[in-house]
């Protein structure tokens, strides 16, 4: 089985693929726009930061149980339009001299609630369009898309800021919504997609999914109410017990990568005055690293298995921070002089570096195996409560690290950051979550 022979699949990946680079694009801009353009600090990057994954806290749980009645291919082409019209306002509020914070942070909810409609139907869509066979692969063709977007978004989004500004480099993304529109509605509705049933003599239980002409995942039999969906995808998380400490552990490395995503862009922004193109290069290597560890993620979950190579990533995670906690800690402004190098650009780069392989090298298995073990009708809700959830942290998060930055320093929000993904996959290694394999069979 090939993802070629799946050309429904390639047109979602081309899709995924450009409106990653966009969004690369965004996250520095709007970083720039609120510090520079603006003169927030790090608490109102922060602000900005929760409002944009607020609506996943708020109506993620509910948009999972409804999503899984809508045509996803649909809903991905009208939320990624939406998108794109958003973006294309602040940019055009922002060259106009009429953008102020407020007015950011309520776009950035709106902006929000369309991105959560757009996740839940991507994930959902994509066991709908290829094998369960092939899934590993198809997450880690995604993951690596995303890495190399990663690698070349961020300098490019550097470079735009420079040459023509925050407000109008916003439209880059923008664009790429558009783009990533037209292409998923060229996935015909009538085209042959992958359709599974999950056999009873494997489930234990009768087949209750089934994929229509029109790409909608329907569920079969008596309505429920919208409150048993909801309580039915929080037990596909946390009632299989390895996919439940995969969950927690998880949710925890989310709320300490949301304080660092502040904290990391401001500091390199205030503290060390940076220019953008040189923020942009500096988080360019977290994209190099990820796409060396997307390379050998597969081949080694194969060797390891898929647990181990999950909390195998924690290790980098740890190593990344504390080098950059050092550097912040020893030389906190920006340096100069023949010592330049070893002082800032040798650890923030080799920081980064490790912690994108950390991201290209757990991200395909956790979302590979969280499919595998969970029954097909309940993918969507499941995938909805995981985002929902990891989202809520980002909602803390965010504003804490920004908090914590403007209050303790910078450093200390990076040791703080280096403790707590430790804390993450080290309790993942203790729970036994190290012998979990694609053979577990589903809740």
């Amino acid at each position: 089985m090939r993802l070629r022979e799946h050309p429904a699949f390639m047109l979602l990946w081309t899709a995924s693929t450009v409106s990653s680079f966009g969004s690369y694009v965004t996250s520095l801009a709007l970083s720039v726009i609120v510090v520079v353009n603006l003169g927030g600090n790090s608490t109102d990057v922060g602000w900005v930061n929760a409002a944009r994954w607020l609506p996943y806290a708020a109506l993620g749980l509910i948009v999972g149980a409804l999503v899984e009645h809508w045509s996803k291919r649909r809903l991905l082409v009208s939320v990624d339009l939406l998108r794109g019209l958003a973006l294309g306002l602040i940019s055009v509020l922002g060259l106009s001299g009429l953008l102020n914070i407020p007015t950011v942070i309520a776009l950035m909810i709106l902006f929000g609630v369309l991105s959560l409609l757009g996740d839940v139907a991507h994930q959902s869509y994509l066991p709908i369009l290829v094998p369960r066979g092939l899934l590993v692969k198809a997450n880690a063709r995604i993951e690596q898309s995303d890495a190399v977007a990663q690698t070349t978004g961020q300098l490019l989004a550097g470079l735009l800021i420079d040459l023509i500004k925050a407000p109008l480099a916003l439209l880059v993304d923008a664009l790429s919504y558009i783009f990533s529109a037209l292409v998923i509605w060229r996935i015909s509705s009538k085209s042959p997609t992958f359709k599974e049933q999950t056999p009873a003599a494997q489930s234990n239980e009768p087949p209750t999914a089934e994929v229509d002409d029109s790409d909608t995942l329907r569920v079969v039999g008596t309505a429920k109410s919208l409150r048993s969906q909801i309580l039915e995808g929080l037990a596909a998380v946390y009632q299989q017990p390895r996919l439940r400490v995969l969950a927690l552990s998880t949710h925890l490395w989310f709320l300490f990568n949301a304080m660092v995503g502040v904290s990391f862009t401001v500091y390199l922004l205030d503290s060390l005055k940076l220019d953008a193109w040189q923020v942009g290069l500096i988080l360019t290597c977290a994209g190099v690293g990820a796409v060396l560890g997307t390379s050998v993620t597969t081949r080694l979950g194969q060797r390891i298995g898929p647990g181990r190579c999950i909390i195998l990533s924690g290790v980098f995670d740890v190593a990344a921070f504390v080098l950059i906690a050092g550097q912040a800690s020893l030389w906190p402004t920006a340096s100069s002089g023949s010592n330049v190098w070893w002082q800032l650009w040798i650890p923030l780069v080799l920081g980064q570096l490790l912690f994108g392989f950390s991201l290209g090298l757990s991200g395909a298995h956790e979302m590979a195996y969280r499919a595998v073990v969970t029954p097909v009708r309940l993918l969507t809700r499941l995938s909805a409560t995981m985002r929902s959830i990891n989202r809520s942290m980002i909602v803390i998060g965010a504003p804490l690290g920004g908090f914590l930055a403007a209050t303790l320093g910078y450093s200390w929000v990076f040791w703080i950051v280096a403790a707590g993904f430790a804390l993450s996959r080290g309790w993942l290694w203790l729970s036994g979550f190290a012998a979990a394999s694609y053979t577990d069979r589903p809740a």
